[in-house]
Parts: C-alpha cells; structure tokens; sequence
C-alpha cells in the first residue's frame, strides 16, 4: 500500500465533535488521488493521540464504505478525576 504521503493525494477527515471521552465515535476519510478520482482498495487506520500526554496506543482500522470512502468507529480512551 502507498503511504499517506503519496504526492498528490488528497486526504479528509470527518471527526466527531465534541470528542466525547469513553464513548466511540465515528469517522469517515474520504481519499483521492491528484485528478480526483476516488482512490479504491486502501488500507486506512486512523491513529488517535494526544498531544499533551502518552495515552498509549489508540487506532482503529476503517472499512471501504465505497470506492473513496472509509468509515469507521474509535474510542477516545481518557481517564477523568472523578
């Protein structure tokens, strides 16, 4: 598979907010190639992080919805005081 890196590619994100700690959410990234031709067949993983703190690590692979569109769901994993 090409890196996300690829010249020319196109990618977007459609993330939920507010994000909501502990409860999954879902995304959708929709990715083309330079002309804007749907780019079918991807292997697409979503990596959450936060900048601030080592959370470990949270990914989540997204499915072919349709050629372009990948979905998914991923739970911010977050331990609040309480």
């Amino acid at each position: 598979p090409a890196p996300s890196n690829t010249p020319g590619w196109k990618v977007s994100l459609h993330a939920p907010e507010p994000f909501v700690p502990n409860k999954p959410a879902a995304f959708t990234a929709r990715l083309a190639d330079a002309s804007g031709a749907p780019i079918a067949g991807a292997e697409v993983v979503l990596s959450l992080t936060m900048t601030t703190m080592d959370m470990g690590e949270n990914r989540a692979r997204l499915a072919e919805k349709e050629p372009g569109t990948y979905t998914g769901g991923a739970t911010f994993t977050i331990t609040l005081p309480q």
